[in-house]
């Protein structure tokens, strides 16, 4: 990316050393005095001469192969090879992860600046501004006058079309007797990441209701959805998520280890269903059930939300039946569907 600075030196001759310099006249003179001969002196036998060692022959050059020319580096060779993992494995490419992880932010935490990106993504804000602006130039994202970014109209074009999911869909039919014997808001809620969302509601029509949307979160570990969803997964897995963390719910109440939340779970995978009295929000019950698919995996959970002061005695049994009824019915309708929970990285 940098300019390159081309550095010259002097140039060396192989590293001889400096030629000598020509001796003066005296010193000609003087060398010349020393090597006249003294008349009469005998002269000095020359020394016999060494014959020279005779010369062994060279061995044959042997011809170097032919270098085979490189192939050309072409744009689709480029797209096809697999992005150098961190850990020297194939299969990641860091750009697209930083591109996403923006995007993950802002939707589910509203408008943020490049300050707040970069602490939550640790990446520099140099690096994020481009990203940033390419999100801009596309609409996936806006930037208001704070400088601060949101999701853009096609994030919300590709958001709005969650209601066509064939989950979604059957899930409206699958609670349409739900909502006639009890009207009370039902809920479908998937795992993103350590998080419970709503991605379907079904709203009551009762004035005392609970205030929600899709696109609603609440720790998993904490809701009755997302206890529906860990209850599928294996108890390792979920140590291996939770272990060591605080687990303290949205109202307050503080899982003292790892091990009450295995407990619950445990309860949960035994029961059915999960149960929730006030631990995501101050005067509310909620009743999940998973839905499955024909292996078995856990896809999502239908959630039933009740205000505390409408679950009068006699009600759960009833209430219960019903859910894991409609929650059996979609079950059947999505068998064909694959798991879809996401994790984030």
């Amino acid at each position: 990316m940098s300019d390159r600075t081309v550095i010259t030196e002097p140039v060396t001759h192989g590293g001889a050393d400096p030629p000598t310099p020509v001796a003066s006249a005296a010193s000609e003179a003087t060398v010349s005095s020393a090597a006249a001969v003294t008349p009469g002196a005998p002269a000095t036998p020359e020394a016999p001469v060494t014959p020279e060692a005779p010369v062994t022959p060279e061995a044959p050059v042997t011809p170097e192969a032919p270098v085979t020319p490189e192939a050309p580096v072409t744009p689709e060779a480029v797209a096809a090879a697999p992005a150098p993992r961190a850990n020297g494995q194939p299969g990641r490419s860091p750009g697209v992860h930083a591109a996403l992880s923006v995007m993950e932010l802002v939707v589910t935490q509203g408008r943020l600046g490049l300050g707040d990106l970069a602490r939550e993504l640790q990446l520099p804000k140099s690096t994020l501004h481009r990203i940033c602006a390419i999100l801009v130039d596309r609409g996936w994202a806006l930037r208001d006058e704070q400088g601060r970014y949101e999701p853009g109209v096609r994030a919300i074009g590709l958001g709005s079309r969650a209601a066509n999911l064939p989950i979604v869909t059957g899930f409206r039919h699958a609670v349409a007797d739900l909502m006639t014997h009890h009207d009370e808001t039902v809920c479908l809620a998937v795992i993103d990441g350590d998080e419970s969302v709503f991605i379907a509601i079904e709203e009551t029509t009762q004035p005392v209701r609970l205030q929600t949307w899709v696109g609603r979160r609440a720790p998993a570990f904490a809701s009755a959805s997302g206890r529906v969803i860990l209850a599928g997964r294996a108890p390792a897995a979920v140590a291996a998520e939770y272990g060591g963390r605080a687990l303290v719910t949205p109202t307050g109440r503080r899982l003292q280890t790892i091990g009450e939340l295995e407990a619950i779970l445990a309860r949960v995978r035994a029961d059915g269903f999960a149960e929730n009295h006030e631990e995501t929000a101050a005067g509310l019950y909620t009743a999940s059930v998973p839905i499955v698919n024909e292996t078995g995996t856990v896809l999502a959970a239908m959630t039933m939300c009740v205000p505390t002061s409408r679950m009068y005695p006699g009600r759960r049994d009833g209430l219960l039946a019903d859910l894991a009824a409609a929650g059996e019915a979609l079950s059947r309708d999505v068998a064909w569907l694959p798991a879809f929970n996401a994790k984030r990285v």
